[in-house]
């Protein structure tokens, strides 16, 4: 069971596939959403990047979840109402006593 500081939820959303060209593709439009309760969300980094014509901001989060967490690299995530791409792989992190086991997942959005 982990602290009760782990009192977030938050949406995983997955794509469908579909045929395009002969080729399997995420299908995006007919998403599954599935609410996974007892995560903890946290800040980990925000830096601005200055290409040749605009400007965007990084924001990266940190997001804890539970073992049992259905959770894929390719799925997206909404957090607050905002929706982050998983950057990397989904790590299980294992306690010695498996009392703060838990799936630490690595989020990014771009604005602007």
């Amino acid at each position: 069971m982990l602290p009760s500081f782990f009192n977030w939820e938050v949406t995983v959303i997955r794509p469908a596939t579909k045929m395009e060209r002969g080729s399997t593709v995420d299908d995006w439009d007919h998403a599954i959403e599935m609410n996974v309760s007892g995560c903890s969300v946290q800040p980990s980094a925000t830096n601005l990047n200055q290409g040749e014509h605009e400007l965007a901001t990084k924001i990266s989060l940190v997001l804890y979840m539970p073992t049992t967490a259905d959770v894929q690299p390719s799925d997206r995530i909404k957090v607050g109402g905002d929706i982050f791409v998983i950057d990397g792989e989904v790590m299980l992190w294992r306690s010695p006593t498996g009392n703060l086991s838990h799936k630490h997942v690595n989020l990014v959005r771009w604005n602007g």
